[in-house]
């Protein structure tokens, strides 16, 4: 029960420049980026090929596993790669992806 109400490993967090809870919010906005990335990748390619919808996703997530390009926007989600860039990067990559799936949304036709 002391680990959860000990909060002393809190104070020596640090994730870029910032320290403490700032940290902690700043690896909770990356990580939802980057879920919220995978999800969005996952219902854009699912509009075309179901299967492939699901394999790509987890394909990505196991290529930057192995790989250190330093252009994957996933990277971010690993604690030791964490850099402004690639925060940046998967920022980008976000809103790029929001506004294909918008577009192949709107233009797509489901056959019922």
């Amino acid at each position: 029960m002391t680990l959860m109400t000990d909060f002393s490993w809190l104070r020596n967090f640090k994730l870029l420049q910032f320290h403490g809870l700032p940290a902690l919010l700043v690896l909770f906005i990356i990580n939802f980026l980057g879920i919220f990335l995978l999800l969005i990748i996952q219902t854009t390619i699912c509009q075309f090929n179901a299967p492939l919808g699901i394999i790509i996703p987890f394909s990505l997530c196991i290529i930057t596993i192995y790989t250190t390009w330093k252009y994957n926007p996933f990277n971010s989600l690993m604690l030791l790669r964490v850099n402004k860039n690639n925060i940046l990067l998967l920022l980008v990559t976000t809103l790029l992806m929001i506004i294909v799936y918008l577009i192949t949304n709107r233009y797509s036709e489901l056959d019922y």
